[in-house]
């Protein structure tokens, strides 16, 4: 049995003086599964037989670092979100015997344009890739957090209401939902559509 290693000592012993922005960047990355030619998959499975449990393979296990290749012509739709809607939630699969998270990434798309809404009123028929940066990873230049993989595609469902003259906005509630094996974070360059 390989004994993993998680780090050393002083790895995980608080944020320190570095910050800690909570939320969801505003832009989101979203592509439907037959646009692409190639998914990228992590850089390593815990079940690959290469597979020691190194530091650095632990990290490799939720990094995916090469390139989603689309098809021409193809690549990622930008998708706003509206300030202080978006969230994002990983839930630890607690049953015994089984691993893996459902995610969770909500926020509100204000409006009604027809682009949008003939985007959001089909996106439920198809299977996507999602990436999306945290509003912590924005100074810093980190990576994108990636929702759906090969196999285990994401979910876009898209909620519309008018609100009320003075209450809530006019526009889509959206969630999109995928299962996958644990977090990934996607570390390649996003090509965005023309």
């Amino acid at each position: 049995m390989i004994i993993p290693k998680f780090g050393t000592k002083t790895d995980h012993s608080g944020l320190g003086h570095k910050d800690n922005l909570s939320g969801v960047h505003q832009e989101i990355l979203i592509a439907p599964k037959n646009w692409f030619d190639t998914i990228a998959k992590p850089v390593i499975f815990p079940n690959d037989p290469t597979f020691t449990g190194t530091f650095a393979q632990m990290q490799d296990t939720v990094t995916i670092a090469d390139d989603h290749i689309f098809k021409v012509g193809e690549g990622f739709l930008p998708l706003y979100l509206t300030f202080d809607t978006g969230a994002y939630s990983a839930e630890a699969n607690t049953v015994y015997d089984k691993t893996g998270k459902k995610v969770s990434l909500k926020g509100f798309y204000a409006g009604n344009d027809i682009k949008t809404m003939a985007l959001l009123e089909n996106a439920e028929s198809y299977e996507w890739i999602v990436l999306f940066k945290f509003l912590n990873d924005l100074h810093t230049g980190g990576a994108y957090t990636q929702l759906g993989m090969e196999g285990l595609f994401a979910k876009i469902f898209a909620t519309f209401a008018t609100g009320t003259t003075t209450g809530d906005r006019l526009g889509y509630s959206i969630d999109i939902q995928a299962y996958i094996p644990r977090m990934y974070r996607y570390t390649g360059t996003p090509t965005l559509a023309p």
